[in-house]
């Protein structure tokens, strides 16, 4: 009978013919293999395309590689002696192989640079990824973890399944793509030297923390899927409520704050994988030497307070300097890390933030317009019947947003890329705005400033209202001898907001009060001709003068209320006829006999 992997079985068979390969060796790895189809198919696949043409083991001598290392000249695996058991089946046997499988995958692969342009991994480049690995115990140990835990989300993956490459411009020093369990490394942050046009090269130090902070991301997945999850049902049922205005501004902070506490987290281990290696470089660890191995990283971690460098305030180390993943020390890395600004103010001593394209984004923003584009998703596709659909409202202040900021960064609205109307509700009455697709297309990088909205403009939902308004007062003017000109214009755009807001559907006719300071407009309804029942709005004279944009601001808030007066009076109508049910009495039948 065939075996069901020939070419990894004639490697494996090929590894116990080497000098010092006890046969406990060889029973190990077969052991290791078999206990694991997913990576037994995986390894076999790479036997077979010559990829990998065989195994060995580590002499006693050679330096300890915690998760082994690939030879793409030699096209061999070493895997460290360290991982083959005295006895019995061994998981860390088990676990090296995947990361081995990763590293050998990786290896035949392309990175694109700035100008699409494919390159293939350089031996350079492998090399530097494999130290990284090897470099630090702890990160060592979270990559193995990774790989040989099942994803609860996906029981038939794992949570780190490979290796791959962070698209060029991203302006993130690396990422972690949950749903094809893929770690997205910076190519140049892997190259000995500064590549042709690029920004940076390898730092043993810096990539060691990235690793292990997206990592990390990895462990993180499962609860951040169900924090986005429950952000979409959020959103689809606020959505479909009625009203004239649909409030998101807790449910964005909500969404930004799982997002904090997630890569609050990830900093935590990217520390802790840091530490490591400075401990294993140099036989002891001091918050001087990892201060010295990377600045950057550690000033989220570390201040000099009276002249001594010292944990920051809010941060809790233990004893060996690790990083516990506790509730204040996750709370701590969300301010000293998350929330750092773009542009800090003098007293802050935090570091600059630097995201996204041109590095001018930070986190909130950064995740918030994910959660922008759900919400757009989910109201244009609410049903909401007649009248105006509901306006979005977002307390931008409040929750740290900038609509600059993340359109100049990138917004990305897909798949519909329909801009978004919303009001800013950080000012009072708030000002209506639209969030705008930047990702690419015509406005890629760029604020797309909002044109106030104008009631002559065809488009706008209130321009009939307009119309109506205008032609009353243009023949207003031309009783009085006027010839109609903007004043009209921006009179009868005036009397139309304020109309909105003080209840009426719409306007029959229009007078001036009697010294002519004060438009007065009247809905009289049908078929009435004493007045008694008219509603009626006014608005001074002098709004002739504002501008057009600047009553049209007004609209929004107008109309809201509008909508909140129409709710009171249907609910009212609805007590009155409840009230008048039962005083009409029973009413009696009589049946024949």
């Amino acid at each position: 009978m065939a075996t069901p992997h020939p070419a990894l079985d004639a490697a494996v068979d090929q590894f116990a013919q080497q000098p010092g390969v006890t046969p406990a060796h060889v029973a190990s790895l077969r052991a290791a293999l078999s206990s694991d189809p997913g990576l037994n198919q995986r390894l076999d696949a790479e036997v077979t395309r010559g990829a990998l043409h065989g195994f060995a083991v580590a002499g006693p001598s050679s330096p300890d590689r915690p998760v082994g290392e690939y030879d793409s000249t030699t096209r061999t695996m070493t895997l460290p002696a360290s991982a083959f058991p005295i006895s019995g089946q061994s998981t860390d046997l088990r676990s090296v192989l995947r990361v081995q499988a990763m590293v050998v995958d990786f290896a035949g692969k392309t990175y694109p640079d700035a100008s699409g342009a494919a390159h293939p991994v350089t031996a350079d480049m492998l090399k530097n990824l494999q130290d990284t690995l090897n470099g630090s115990p702890a990160l060592a140990a979270d990559i193995k973890r990774a790989a040989t835990t099942v994803d609860p989300m996906q029981p038939q993956h794992r949570i780190l399944e490979s290796f791959t490459f962070a698209a060029p411009g991203a302006g993130v020093g690396g990422s972690f793509s949950a749903p094809t369990h893929s770690m997205n490394l910076v190519s140049e942050r892997l190259m000995s030297a500064t590549p042709p046009g690029g920004t940076g090269h390898y730092d043993p130090y810096d990539l060691t923390f990235v690793i292990g902070h997206e990592v990390q991301h990895g462990f993180n997945a499962q609860a951040a899927a169900q924090a986005r999850a429950s952000f979409v049902a959020d959103v689809r049922a606020l959505a479909a409520t009625p009203g004239p205005v649909h409030d998101y501004t807790a449910l964005v902070e909500r969404r930004i704050q799982a997002a904090r506490e997630d890569e609050a987290s990830a900093h935590i281990s990217g520390w802790n994988a840091l530490r490591s290696r400075v401990e294993h470089e140099r036989g002891s660890v001091s918050l001087a030497a990892i201060d010295r191995a990377n600045h950057s990283r550690a000033a989220d971690f570390l201040e000099v307070r009276n002249g001594a460098l010292v944990p920051r305030a809010n941060v809790q180390l233990d004893a060996d300097l690790s990083m516990a993943h506790t509730p204040s020390n996750i709370a701590a890395m969300g301010y000293n890390y998350f929330d750092r600004p773009v542009n800090p103010a003098p007293e802050d001593n935090r570091q600059a933030m630097r995201l996204a394209h041109g590095g001018i984004e930070d986190y909130p923003n950064y995740y918030a317009g994910w959660a922008i584009a759900v919400i757009g998703s989910e109201e244009r596709a609410a049903t909401h019947g007649r009248g105006p659909a509901p306006q979005i409202q977002i307390n931008m202040k409040h929750v740290g947003l900038h609509e600059d900021m993340m359109e100049q960064a990138g917004l990305n609205l897909a798949p519909s890329q329909q801009s978004i109307p919303y009001l800013d509700s950080s000012s009072q009455p708030a000002v209506p705005h639209t969030f705008d697709h930047t990702a690419d297309g015509p406005h890629q990088y760029q604020h797309v400033p909002v044109a106030p909205q104008r009631l002559d403009d065809p488009s706008h939902p209130d321009h009939a209202l307009y119309q109506q308004a205008r032609g009353h007062v243009v023949s207003l003017d031309q009783s009085l001898g006027r010839t109609p000109d903007v004043h009209s214009d921006q009179l009868a755009s005036a009397a139309a907001v304020q109309a909105r807001a003080d209840g009426l559907q719409r306007i029959d006719m229009v007078a001036l009060s009697t010294d002519g300071q004060r438009l007065w407009g009247v809905q009289t309804p049908p078929g009435r001709t004493d007045h008694l029942f008219d509603l009626r709005t006014s608005v001074p004279t002098a709004e002739a003068m504002t501008p057009m944009e600047q009553s049209g601001a007004k609209w929004p808030l107008a109309m809201q209320q509008f909508e909140q007066a129409q709710a009171r009076q249907q609910e009212q109508s609805q007590q009155v006829a409840q009230q008048q049910a039962p005083s009409q009495g029973p009413v009696m039948t009589h049946g024949a006999l």
